[in-house]
């Protein structure tokens, strides 16, 4: 993304985030900026597309620091969930507005908004669950997915004071706090063998047919381009080796975004990037051949 976009998406969300998005005229975003609303134009096509690309941005961020974070071998399963809870804290502090209009708004403006909304849950609801089984072991397997979904609410309902009422916490304390409490809720289940609220035999079928549940294919091949562009960024290579990175990448965004792409010439592309042994982009890779196969 360049920096003038980047710009006008945080000038945006924090017009959004003093006014509302209904209130928030595109003339105002301009104003702010200081620049002609035309020059705004040029980047988004209307205040919606505006939105999504907002949505886009900051859950884009907050999906690839998750998945850093659950697929860290150096981790244990416990500091993963403790991890988790700090960077949370951090990214949603660091990107209040963004939040404040994520609280405020019902976002009913766009389907594609709400696949981005239930895909980021989807895929904290995943990554949580395996891990509370790592931490648990299988005896809590039939009952994960409520413990999950307990755990998240847990973070959530803390994070509600933090950004709309600004206490100030110590996260590395909450997120101990969170880990013990999680510990009794366990406990308790495995000693009165609570039966589950939600069935974990359908929702792994759930999971295992929809890679990153929820969203279309196309917003999920633009994510996942997106997010293996961000990990590229980060990369400590030689030149040559990222010229390499980048051509290829460039060669499959561009077959990606044909009409009929050629699959043989999309799995090609994937296969050189594997070849390349970079444990970054694995994960992203496997489901981009998800998502074409």
């Amino acid at each position: 993304m360049n920096d003038k976009k980047k710009q006008i998406l945080e000038a945006a969300i924090k017009c959004f985030a003093d006014k509302g998005y209904q209130a928030t005229s595109i003339q105002e975003i301009a104003d702010s900026l200081g620049i002609a609303k035309g020059s705004l134009y040029f980047y988004f096509k209307s205040k919606e597309d505006l939105l999504v690309s907002i949505c886009k941005y900051y859950f884009e961020r907050i999906v690839v620091k998750f998945w850093e974070t659950m697929e860290d071998p150096h981790l244990t399963p416990r500091e993963k969930l403790i991890r988790q809870v700090i960077d949370s804290y951090e990214q949603f502090v660091g990107h209040s507005d963004f939040v404040k209009v994520l609280m405020k708004e019902r976002f009913e403006v766009n389907q594609e908004i709400h696949e981005l909304i239930f895909s980021l849950r989807a895929q904290q609801l995943s990554g949580n669950q395996q891990c509370i089984v790592e931490l648990y072991g299988e005896e809590i397997r039939p009952v994960s997915y409520d413990v999950a979904t307990i755990f998240i609410s847990m973070i959530n309902g803390y994070m509600g004071f933090v950004i709309m009422e600004q206490i100030k916490l110590d996260f590395k304390m909450v997120s101990e706090f969170l880990l013990d409490r999680l510990d009794d809720i366990v406990d308790g289940m495995l000693a009165k063998q609570t039966k589950p609220i939600l069935n974990t035999e359908e929702f792994e079928k759930f999971f295992a047919s929809n890679p990153k549940s929820g969203r279309t294919t196309k917003a999920a091949l633009a994510e996942e381009l997106h997010a293996i562009r961000l990990v590229v960024e980060k990369l400590n290579k030689k030149p040559e080796e990222l010229d390499e990175i980048n051509m290829s990448l460039q060669v499959l965004e561009a077959e990606l975004d044909k009409k009929e792409p050629q699959v043989v010439m999309v799995k090609g592309m994937i296969a050189l990037l594997k070849s390349l042994k970079i444990p970054e982009l694995k994960r992203h890779l496997i489901e981009l051949e998800a998502y074409i196969s």
